[in-house]
């Protein structure tokens, strides 16, 4: 789990102006926020803590992928060369899971 820290980190130092301007969401189904704010750190995570400490940075769970799943099948479908024949046409989707 530390070595999720520095996804955080890395982002942080680089886009620097955009963090300080903006409010930060991170979605993540890890426990990012626990591991860096407890109060039992190694000296590297600690460090990390206090450098992300300076920017309004919010850890949300990531609550559901299966619309991220319509939504990407959406964007990757090709569209070029296909019009709908049918002007009344239904399309089915069905979803495993």
């Amino acid at each position: 789990m530390e070595k999720l820290a520095p996804d955080v980190v890395m982002p942080a130092r680089k886009l620097r102006p955009y963090f300080q301007s903006h409010a930060i969401i991170i979605l993540t189904t890890f426990p990012l926020q626990k591991i860096l704010h407890n109060p039992i750190q190694s000296g590297r995570v600690a460090k990390w803590e206090v450098e992300l400490n300076e920017y309004d940075i919010e850890y949300r769970t990531r609550t559901c992928a299966k619309s991220q799943v319509l939504a990407d099948l959406l964007a990757e479908l090709p569209t070029e060369g296909k019009t709908n024949k049918e002007p009344n046409s239904t399309w089915i989707l069905h979803v495993d899971g």
